[in-house]
Parts: C-alpha cells; structure tokens; sequence
C-alpha cells in the first residue's frame, strides 16, 4: 500500500564479494546510494564506473544493472514519485510533484560529494535509511513500511529531498516535455 522500499548490500554482511544486479527495468523511481566500493553502474545502455561515495538516480522505464566484485555497500531507495502527493493544488504540487510524477521533471544522474547539496542530501537519505533499517516488514533484502507514523516521516523525508534538488537547481525539464 505504500509504493517505496528500500534494499541494503554490503559485502561485510552478506558474506559476499560479489554484488550482481542484473539488467531490469521496473516503474518505481530509484535512487541509489553507493556508500563503499567500486561498482559498474548501467543505465539505458550508458556505463559508469563508481569508485567514490555517491548518490545516482535511475528514473522510471530505465534498464538499468549494478556490478561490484569487491568490497561495497550500496542501498537503494525505490519509490513512486506519487507517495510524495498532497492532493492540494499549491505552487509545489504544481511545479514540482505533478511534473516528476508525470515525467516532464527530470533528476539529476548522480549527486557527488564535492557538490554543495551533496551534506544536506546525504544526511536526509541516511536519515529514511535508518526508518528503514528498524522496518518490521522484511523480506530477504527489501524492507517495507506498514507503521502510518513511519511512512509520514517517510514521505516527509523525501520531500525535503526534492525540495534540496529544487533549490539547488538540479532538476530540469524532461527532453520530452
């Protein structure tokens, strides 16, 4: 009932050197945040190679894959831009949650340290990142949020994440507008 999950990998944990995402595509907007480790990133047939702390967003109907052969730790938030919808016909819903929703605003590919939003950001995901990690409802890697008190901090959250792109100018008319 609420569309946004998130997932965690990290190698000391899992007991893994390898972390393998193979190519998929799914509706839910996803933001990915590579925390450790060097990881070979696709998205609709371009290739990254990220070996430093960063945060990249893969937009809904994008194939997209992961690759990491050594140490990592990487989670991903997927959500649909529509959890984040007030209902109410103000200036944000209009200039910015209608518009992501609909694909006529894009996000930005990647948010980097050494960008002056990237503190701000940062802490606010590790801050949905901790809601996340005491979810009751787990399966295997995917946690969910059934607790109405945690999806509005959720929610709540993730505005202000959006919010931070706006105000630092990194989302931008989609090439299909």
């Amino acid at each position: 009932l609420f569309p946004c999950s998130m997932y965690f990998a990290d190698s000391e944990k899992d007991g893994s050197i390898r972390f393998d995402t193979k190519a998929h595509w799914h509706s839910s907007t996803e933001l990915l945040h590579f925390e450790r480790g060097t990881f070979a990133l696709s998205i609709n047939m371009d290739n990254y190679e990220i070996s430093d702390e960063c945060y990249a967003f893969v937009e809904s109907g994008m194939l997209h894959s992961i690759i990491a052969e050594s140490v990592y730790r990487e989670s991903a938030l997927l959500f649909s831009p529509s959890v984040l919808s007030t209902r109410n016909i103000d200036s944000s819903e209009q200039n910015l949650i209608e518009p992501l929703i609909h694909g006529n605003l894009t996000l930005p590919r990647f948010i980097r340290p050494d960008m002056p939003v990237f503190g701000q950001f940062d802490r606010i995901y590790r801050e949905i990142a901790d809601i996340f990690k005491t979810a009751e409802d787990r399966r295997d890697d995917q946690y969910n949020l059934s607790g109405s008190t945690d999806q509005l901090k959720c929610k709540a959250l993730m505005m202000l994440l959006i919010s931070s792109l706006a105000e630092s100018g990194l989302m931008t008319a989609s090439a299909y507008d």
